[in-house]
């Protein structure tokens, strides 16, 4: 099975490995031995590494197949966008296991669209924060805290993971098993935590004022709700009204 907490115990394993002591010379002689090696191009030492370390565990652990490798953050959302698994919108609330992207050069206004500059995998989400472990973050891995829909968020990779994790998580972790329906009450449309089980092939990622959705579940003040005929997803309780 791939899944999201492998890989994200593996890059743990990673965090404060760095440039001043060549401790992160093993990320890129990871990097390096994939064949066929990116555009034929072997990484040097000097050269930028937060997305070789994010393929260096792909390879290290064979989720070449859902997880783009490169050493360019614009050649990898590039591959993405091939692959059909990349968000645009940076105001995505993410799943621990998806890959954020950065544009330094964002100003800040509007959804980011400028060439991404750096990359990261999320390791949680938690009260509007996102928790991402980093290469080449200051010379080293390191974890950075940035909040959902933050400015210099470019969008994210969303790795296909095996859904068997995710649906057993989803249902140990619930506080209460219910299935009854309700009605989303907010005044514009929601930006919705990507889907814990999903249906269908398309994610839930809004969901309109005056929708009807089926409530099967709830998690510390998340619903997890079905729209019919689309994906299930997970909706902040105080947006919906019960029937």
């Amino acid at each position: 099975m791939k899944t999201a907490n492998e890989i994200i115990s593996f890059l743990k394993s990673w965090e404060g490995k760095k440039e001043s002591d060549n401790s992160y010379l093993e990320i890129i002689n990871i990097y390096n031995s994939a064949k066929p090696l990116p555009r034929n191009y072997k990484l040097k030492k000097t050269d930028n590494w937060c997305a070789a370390m994010i393929s260096a565990a792909a390879i290290k652990l064979g989720y070449t197949d859902i997880i783009p490798i490169e050493c360019s953050c614009g050649k990898m959302v590039g591959k993405a966008q091939k692959m059909g698994i990349w968000q645009e919108n940076d105001a995505y609330f993410p799943n621990p296991g998806d890959l954020i992207l950065y544009d330094w050069q964002d100003n800040g206004k509007g959804d980011n669209k400028g060439w991404p500059d750096h990359v990261g995998m999320v390791i949680s989400v938690n009260d509007g924060k996102i928790s991402v472990i980093e290469g080449n973050y200051q010379d080293s891995v390191k974890v950075r805290t940035i909040p959902v829909n933050g400015k210099y968020i470019r969008g994210y990779i969303i790795p296909h993971y095996d859904k068997t994790e995710t649906v057993a998580n989803a249902n140990a972790n619930a506080d209460a098993e219910i299935q009854k329906t309700g009605v989303v009450n907010a005044k514009r449309g929601l930006n919705v935590r990507s889907s814990a089980i999903k249906t269908s092939t398309n994610k839930l990622y809004a969901i309109a004022y005056g929708t009807t959705v089926t409530i099967f579940g709830e998690q510390n003040g998340w619903l997890h709700v079905h729209v019919k005929n689309r994906a299930d997803g997970w909706v902040a309780k105080e947006y919906i009204t019960e029937r």
